[in-house]
């Protein structure tokens, strides 16, 4: 499983445990749907960390909430080429 992956996965998880749509979470996080779609899609492999902030403010969480979970801390290495690195993230500021 690859970070796009894992990031679609936690939001599918998170958007479930609220009983909440994609075109949802768009809406709460000033994200257009067909961009919220776009990410979730399986054959497109861009993601933004700008688009991954705003899906948190709209589920009023942390990017460190949201990373925090075993799939993405078991992965830290492999997840490096793509420019996160969770202690970063933990830190607090």
């Amino acid at each position: 499983m690859d970070v796009k992956d894992v990031i679609v996965k936690r939001f599918n998880e998170l958007c479930a445990e609220r009983n909440m749509r994609i075109n949802e979470l768009a809406n709460v996080s000033g994200v257009t749907p067909s961009t919220a779609y776009s990410m979730m899609d399986k054959s497109r492999r861009d993601v933004s960390i700008r688009t991954i902030k705003k899906f948190c403010d709209g589920l009023e969480i942390t990017l460190g909430e949201f990373f925090s979970t075993k799939d993405f801390i078991l992965n830290t290495v492999a997840f490096a080429p793509f420019g996160i690195y969770l202690p970063f993230i933990f830190k607090k500021h």
